[in-house]
């Protein structure tokens, strides 16, 4: 089974709309196995991210903004993971 790590920024822009609720269903109907975090204050998404490495997901899935994004990124960096993004900002 394939497995994802979903972190996401609950005060981005667009996170109220439905938008994290959708993808989840999106990526479970496409055979994913999901673990979920949400950040909380600022350089969350970069330590939530470094983290997760370790579960070794197939997938790290990133939703939030400019900011969560980046520090998404920056956590990554180096270690080869396969990431997408849904922007909310």
């Amino acid at each position: 089974m394939k497995t994802a790590i979903f972190i996401a920024n609950p005060a981005s822009g667009r996170a109220s709309e439905g938008v994290l609720d959708e993808a989840h269903l999106t990526l479970e109907s496409h055979g994913f196995t999901l673990r979920s975090f949400l950040t909380k204050k600022r350089g969350d998404a970069e330590t939530l991210a470094r983290d997760a490495l370790s579960l070794k997901p197939d997938l790290f899935v990133i939703a939030g903004g400019d900011g969560t994004i980046n520090e998404a990124i920056n956590g990554l960096a180096g270690s080869g993971a396969t990431m997408a993004v849904l922007p909310l900002g």
